[in-house]
């Protein structure tokens, strides 16, 4: 399994993602109980023809997912109609290691990326990522948005550099 995240204590759903080993696809389930391994997930999506990277769960609808995969693939899914993506953004050919939603906007998220960049991306404004932030000097492996100040967000990478600002894009 590549990672778990717990959406709520009260709740006990969780969301992860896994590759069988000897397999090519990667999925993601969602299930619900303190111990997903027993439990079968509630659905599954077959995100990414790689490894699915990360996910992350918009602010505003819960029933939209965003995963990021070693694709270079940014995908948003319906979890009310499963059997395609909602949205499809191309981050380049490196992998998209972490995606956060944003707290403050329906349709802005970040992703922190191989390339040492963290995008900025506005699914109104269209396909291209809004704002590239180029100032990691190795990978950019984590990013999350300050839930206190508007558009404030924070990355990090394994140069042990870690950024706080807001893009100009949302300034």
């Amino acid at each position: 399994m590549r990672f778990i995240v717990w959406i709520g204590a009260k709740s006990g759903t969780i969301i992860h993602c896994s590759r069988p080993v000897g397999t090519v696809h990667s999925s993601c389930g969602i299930a619900t109980g303190r111990t997903p391994s027993r439990r079968k997930p509630l659905m599954s999506i077959e995100a990414h023809a790689s490894e699915a990277l990360s996910c992350d769960w918009s602010h505003y609808d819960r029933n939209v997912l965003v995963t990021g995969g070693s694709d270079g693939l940014i995908r948003g899914w319906d979890l009310r109609k499963m059997r395609t993506h909602i949205f499809e953004l191309y981050s380049g050919e490196f992998a998209v290691r972490r995606l956060a939603c944003s707290p403050h906007s329906a349709t802005v998220l970040a992703s922190a990326n191989y390339d040492f960049t963290t995008r900025i991306w506005d699914l109104e404004r269209g396909e291209s990522a809004q704002e590239i932030n180029a100032k990691h000097t190795e990978f950019v492996c984590g990013l999350d948005w300050n839930p206190q100040r508007a558009h404030e967000l924070a990355d990090c990478g394994w140069d042990s550099l870690v950024n706080v600002y807001t893009p100009q894009c949302l300034a």
